[in-house]
């Protein structure tokens, strides 16, 4: 019996040593796991690709290739041939459907430090309205964020807003007008395909309207209100693109130097990270 008990009691720690052992193979297998997991996240980064009014597609690149797929049931894979000193190349090769198969597009342009990108595409082998063109990328994903100051434009008016709890706000008081005098846009929607404003001004001549449109460009969107009539608005790098002349009774252009413009930083350190280690 103590010979027994001996050996039970020798076997304990043994025993605690293999559950010890089985414990830590786990927790380094989870653990490689998550490791494993956040690298793949690193090496994989969407982008709205645009050209022309609202015609945007995601653009998922995995490493230095990727995918696309339009609404219009167009498919094709991608590739970055080059990202260096802010410049970009990529092709787009086609897919689908079988007509286009085969079709290469190559998209050139440059990325910095307050732009997503822009550039141009060129297609020898399209048709000749697809043959050339222009692009730009956006943020994939959410709601783009309303920029701290820009500059907006109705069919009559030019003026300066700035941000103010969620809203773009402007105060100008607009000749032969008292003071008080204030205007309200507020976002819906603010995305690469639909931008939606609530406008509403105060003062003298209050009035309310439904603003529709799209971001046309990085830091430029434009539309129309209910009654067909045009509207632009431009922010960031691009805000001077639209003199804001109507903060005036005749004073002169108000030039508003850039704030709140896109920092694409995420999107730069993924093309360098995947163009350094010769990702494929």
């Amino acid at each position: 019996m103590w010979k027994r008990h001996s050996q039970s009691r020798r076997l304990r720690p043994l025993c605690g040593s293999i559950f010890a052992m089985i414990a830590s193979c786990a927790i380094t297998t989870h653990s490689a796991s998550s490791q494993q997991a956040a690298t793949q996240r690193a090496s994989e980064y969407t982008v709205m690709e645009c050209e022309g009014m609202g015609k945007c597609t995601p653009w998922t690149f995995y490493g230095r290739t990727g995918h696309a797929k339009w609404s219009t049931g167009e498919e094709a894979n991608l590739y970055i041939v080059s990202w260096n000193n802010g410049q970009i190349t990529i092709d787009r090769t086609d897919t689908e459907p079988k007509e286009r198969a085969g079709l290469i597009t190559r998209y050139t342009g440059t990325i910095d430090e307050t732009t997503m990108g822009s550039g141009s595409y060129k297609c020898p082998a399209c048709s000749k309205e697809e043959s050339m063109g222009h692009w730009y990328f956006l943020e994939a994903g959410s709601q783009a964020v309303l920029p701290q100051i820009a500059h907006f434009c109705d069919a009559v008016h030019c003026l300066t807003f700035r941000l103010e709890n969620g809203k773009l706000v402007n105060y100008t008081n607009l000749m032969p007008y008292p003071a008080f005098e204030k205007r309200v846009l507020t976002f819906t929607s603010f995305s690469a395909d639909s931008v939606v404003i609530d406008r509403a001004d105060f003062g003298a001549y209050p009035l309310k309207g439904h603003l529709t449109g799209q971001i046309t460009g990085d830091g430029f969107a434009s539309g129309t209100n209910a009654n067909g009539g045009p509207w632009r608005m431009s922010w960031g790098a691009r805000i001077n693109d639209i003199a804001s002349e109507d903060d005036r009774g005749g004073s002169p252009v108000v030039q508003v130097q850039s704030s709140g413009a896109v920092t694409p930083h995420d999107w730069i350190t993924f093309l360098t990270a995947v163009v350094l280690a010769g990702s494929n």
